[in-house]
């Protein structure tokens, strides 16, 4: 199989020593709305991964949700706000810094 890598401009061939394949995909970046183009990252590797995995490959396939910085965290008060919740931006950092915590631990454990 070819498939195009990005990093050197060209369509190349896949190995993969003793049937293992790795790939780490940037997910989408959700500073709003979602929407049909941010299932178009989800699809595509969901279909590739399950294509590799029935030709007999161990795939260790990860995908990021990128940039839940300040930019994201002001938009979800803005949208509580505007949906007349009462929370403060305080509170929806102490949420997100669960949720990061959930994450890192999820990932200790393999899950």
């Amino acid at each position: 199989m070819h498939l195009f890598n990005t990093q050197t401009s060209n369509k190349e061939l896949v190995t993969a020593p003793a049937g293992k394949i790795g790939l780490y995909v940037c997910g989408i970046t959700p500073y709003d709305t979602t929407h049909v183009g941010h299932a178009f990252t989800f699809l595509t590797f969901d279909i590739l991964v399950r294509f590799l995995r029935y030709l007999d490959f161990d795939v260790t396939y990860v995908q990021n949700v990128t940039d839940i910085d300040d930019d994201v965290l002001r938009k979800v008060f803005e949208d509580l706000k505007g949906a007349g919740v009462t929370i403060s931006e305080g509170d929806v950092r102490m949420k997100m810094d669960e949720l990061m915590a959930q994450a890192r631990e999820n990932v200790r454990e393999g899950k």
